[in-house]
């Protein structure tokens, strides 16, 4: 659906942006005097634009934070940042701003102190509170400021340690999630975490998510996996699977637990763990597993424990066909959790096409539509993990639409097919195909690049709209990495039907970045953008902000309202655009 770049590429199209002031610092200086409401605001802004020249207005700028207008005291903040470490006698009052009512206040202080760099060590702590605020923005905000100043750990980590023992329920999330970011300078305090039985279940969570990064903590998870709480029990062992071979120690407490263990949801878990940690011990367990539950039985421990016993046995042909066998059926299951365990199974199988894909062609065949949609939801989440799998499917008539739409709702993590795509475009017998597979690469990415001369020829030779449309958005989204394919965008805009030539702009502003009339369209259409009411226009129109950087600052007041939101990709874009105005 072309509707998003329509609204994208119409927003370039009109309006212009409003040209920043000149004047020299004494001159902006002179205004926080007598100037009020928006001129006000464009005295600090210009203030802020000047970066490190702007040292003599710290002062003033000091003394705003301390201001009635909410406004004014972020907008302050945000050109004490700018200033950067010439801004250090402001620290303690930015740090006083991190507990102000407004959360763009806080936000903006926050990232003024990372800006001002060393100095602002002395607010660490400060700062380490800060991260476990209820306003998105903030947080990122602080961690940024935490990550930039790097203050001694034995600082920080004590301080989250406390907060994890200390604080409410909803307040420890904040602070695992910024200890996981910190990676494995996190890793003490949230081993720590585990000897508290009201964060340890959080601390798993994370811990899981760092994968063989976590492997230190293995022993204080293994402790876990006989915890009296089922819900600690089952998330130890997924923590120990995701942590993979580094904890294979922990081998005989999780064949234990699948032996012996009443919750059916700790056994499941329990099966796929011992093929991640490499337990090959346990094979015979999993194949009494998948022999008990055959006619009748536990269909979702059946395909669990098949597709670990293959990973087990990688040689063993007779596993594998069995394995395949049973995912197979799996695709189709009425349990949709079944269907989804069938999709990781497959995903992570190694056995050959050849015996995968003809089983899978059958089963789709008969499949409905929501089956078929199930299948490609679920090996669509699977990101990364699924794609050599998929990538195989381009290859085959009946499986390569289905392959295009997965490894395109991937995105940039399907960077590996890109090979794979760039060869499907010389099908040129199915429009609609070769337009998905453009479309693929276009969420690919900047990683897609090497298609671009590919595409470019398709430009000049395909007569199909739709194909040539999804063409240029490929070539936009590759970025400056594209920018060779220039002069052909220009081509489309100049002979192109309508809709091409506002798809050409579009590209044109991505290839070539930082073209100035082009710039001064787009900063205020696209914050137009910001409100509409597609999903991917607004992302489009966030991203695009971010990219244009500090040219972009009048657009700050709607990101920070959309990085507070309900949505979860639109708070990350939004936070990374704002850091990425900020200069941070």
């Amino acid at each position: 659906d072309l509707r998003w770049l329509t609204v994208v590429a119409a927003l370039l199209c009109a309006g212009a942006a409003h040209g920043a002031d000149d004047a020299a610092v004494a001159e902006r200086m002179a205004a926080l005097e007598t100037a009020t409401g928006p001129a006000l605001y464009a005295a600090v802004d210009g203030l802020a634009d000047l970066g490190a020249d702007a040292k003599p207005a710290v002062g003033a700028l000091e003394k705003m934070l301390g201001d009635v207008d909410a406004e004014l005291r972020w907008r302050s903040a945000r050109a004490l940042g700018a200033i950067g470490p010439g801004a250090a006698a402001a620290v303690p009052a930015l740090a006083k701003r991190l507990e102000d009512e407004n959360s763009l206040v806080r936000a903006q202080s926050a990232f003024a102190l990372g800006g001002i760099g060393e100095a602002s060590r002395a607010v660490a702590p400060q700062l380490v509170v800060a991260v476990t605020d209820k306003d998105l923005l903030v947080r990122r905000a602080a961690l940024r400021a935490l990550q930039s100043i790097k203050p001694d750990r034995s600082i920080t980590i004590p301080l989250m340690a406390r907060l994890l023992r200390e604080a409410e329920p909803d307040v420890v999330v904040y602070v695992l999630n910024s200890l996981a970011e910190m990676g494995a300078e996190g890793l003490p305090a949230l081993t720590e975490a585990l000897k508290d039985k009201q964060g340890r279940y959080w601390a798993l969570l994370v811990l899981a998510e760092m994968g063989a990064e976590a492997q230190s903590a293995v022993p204080a998870i293994a402790a876990l996996v006989a915890d009296e709480e089922p819900e600690v029990r089952m998330q130890a062992i997924l923590a120990l699977g995701e942590i993979g071979p580094a904890a294979k120690t922990a081998a005989p407490a999780i064949i234990k637990q699948f032996e012996s263990d009443d919750h059916n949801a700790i056994r499941y878990a329990a099966a796929y763990a011992l093929s991640e940690i490499g337990a090959a011990e346990a094979k015979p367990l999993l194949q009494k597993a998948v022999d008990d539950n055959a006619e009748g039985g536990d269909q979702f421990l059946r395909v669990v424990a098949a597709a670990s016993l293959a990973a087990l046995a990688p040689d063993d042909k007779a596993v594998e066909e069995q394995s395949v066998k049973i995912l197979i059926a799996g695709l189709t299951s009425d349990d949709a959790n079944v269907r989804k365990a069938a999709v990781r199974g497959l995903a992570q199988s190694k056995a050959p096409s050849e015996l995968v894909a003809p089983a899978m062609v059958a089963a789709i065949q008969k499949a409905d539509a929501s089956v078929i949609g199930d299948v490609i939801a679920n090996l669509s989440a699977l990101g990364a993990e699924a794609v050599p799998r998929v990538k195989r499917g381009l290859a085959n008539p009946d499986l390569r639409g289905y392959a295009a739409v997965i490894l395109g709702n991937i995105g940039a993590d399907a960077k590996d097919a890109v090979p794979e795509l760039t060869a499907a475009l010389d099908v040129e017998d199915d429009a609609d195909f070769r337009r998905e597979v453009l479309f693929t690469l276009g969420r690919i990415g900047p990683a897609s690049a090497p298609a671009m001369g590919k595409i470019v020829a398709i430009l000049g030779a395909d007569q199909n709209e739709r194909v040539i449309s999804a063409a240029c958005y490929a070539l936009g989204a590759m970025g400056p990495l594209a920018s060779d394919a220039a002069p052909a965008l220009v081509e489309i805009y100049n002979n192109g039907t309508e809709f091409q030539r506002m798809l050409a702009i579009w590209a044109l502003l991505k290839v070539r970045p930082g073209h100035e009339s082009v710039m001064k369209r787009a900063v205020p259409l696209m914050i137009q953008g910001l409100s509409n009411e597609r999903p991917d226009v607004r992302l489009e129109a966030i991203r695009t902000l971010g990219e244009i950087g500090p040219a972009a600052a009048e657009a700050l007041p709607e990101l920070t309202k959309l990085a507070s939101g309900s949505d979860e990709a639109t708070q990350k874009a939004a936070a990374e655009a704002i850091a990425k105005i900020n200069k941070q």
